[in-house]
Parts: C-alpha cells; sequence; structure tokens
C-alpha cells in the first residue's frame, strides 16, 4: 500500500513539475501571447469591415406573413441573405427562396439560437464573411443600414445593436412582447465591446 501511495505521489509530482516547466517555456517562447499583470493585451490591428464582407442571417419558424418583406428589406442593403426556417409548418421557406434568399430547411425545431448556428456553420458563414447581421423574420431595415453598423465598428467595439422601432397598435397595447421589443434599445449598453445607434 506504501509502495503505490508513493508511486501515486511521484507521478503527480512529475506531471505538476512537467506542466510548470511547460507552461514556463511556453511564456518565454511566445512573449507576445502572454500578458502582465496590469497591462493590456496588443489585438491584432482592426481592418475596417467592407459591405461586401458582410452578410445577413435570418432564423425563423412559422414567418410566411412577414418573411420575404423582411428578406427583400435586407437584399436592398446589398448583403446576401440567408434564412433558417425553424421546422415550420408553412411556406415560411418557400416566402424567403421566393424573395431572393438562400434557404436552409430544418426538419426539427431546435429554437432560434441553435437554428442560427446550424445556418452559420452550414452555410459557411465564418469562412466566406468577416461579419454576420442577425435579424428576425419581421424586422425591415433600410437600405443604409450595413453601412451605418460598419461605420460603428473599431478595434474596440465588435458588436454593434441596431435601434429597433416597433409598431405598437393601440388595440394591441397590453400585448407584453410588442412592450418589450418597443423598449428594448432604449437604453445603451455599458459594455465598450458593443455599440447602439
Amino acid at each position: 500500500m506504501r509502495e503505490v501511495l508513493l508511486i501515486s505521489i511521484v507521478t503527480l509530482s512529475g506531471i505538476a513539475l512537467f506542466l510548470i516547466v511547460a507552461a514556463f517555456c511556453y511564456g518565454f517562447l511566445r512573449p507576445e501571447r502572454v500578458t502582465r499583470r496590469g497591462e493590456r493585451p496588443e489585438f491584432p490591428r482592426y481592418q475596417p469591415v467592407a459591405p461586401r464582407e458582410v452578410a445577413i442571417l435570418i432564423a425563423c419558424r412559422n414567418g410566411a406573413a412577414t418573411i420575404a418583406g423582411a428578406v427583400r428589406a435586407a437584399r436592398a442593403t446589398g448583403a446576401p441573405v440567408y434564412v433558417i426556417s425553424d421546422a415550420s409548418t408553412d411556406a415560411t421557406a418557400q416566402e424567403a427562396l421566393q424573395a431572393g434568399a438562400t434557404v436552409l430547411e430544418l426538419r426539427e425545431n431546435v429554437g432560434k439560437p441553435a437554428a442560427l448556428h446550424a445556418g452559420y456553420v452550414r452555410f459557411g458563414l465564418g469562412g466566406l464573411y468577416r461579419a454576420v447581421v442577425i435579424l428576425d423574420d419581421d424586422v425591415l431595415v433600410k437600405p443604409d443600414f450595413i453601412t451605418n453598423a460598419l461605420a460603428h465598428l473599431t478595434e474596440r467595439v465588435a458588436i454593434v445593436v441596431g435601434h429597433n422601432v416597433t409598431w405598437w397598435p393601440p388595440e394591441r397595447r397590453w400585448n407584453i412582447w410588442l412592450a418589450k421589443r418597443a423598449y428594448s434599445y432604449w437604453a445603451p449598453s455599458p459594455s465598450a465591446s458593443a455599440r447602439c445607434w
């Protein structure tokens, strides 16, 4: 029993020593990747994103009533539009396709975040574009939306959130979802890595 305990202690000590030496060597050989306390890390120089380097991604479920208008408005910006139909049971995919979008139809409802991720991966957007705009299926953007958003990207700003104007008719004034959307972008983000406009 004592031999097993001794072998375990020696083995764990050897692994710990190896990890310490490996960390030291990494810091010595790659000092540009290691920051000291209180120092700001150096990031690669920011290169402005051109409008042609932007794609628009929309994930929706049963959005046939609004998706065509959203796609047409998005295409007016000059960017390619990709739509993920999250197991829609209506004509969402057909409406988006006819409006000019590239469409991915999911067979199983996975929810908006997973649908966006599936489209991002399936269409290979990370390798084709430097920025991706995410829109809802009922959002109509102006033709200068992308150029206005790109104007806010800098070395310290990686995310830009557009101001959302929601139609909130008096007969639906008790609709909590519309109320949330109507007021969602009033407070600017405190983060230095995001800007609202």
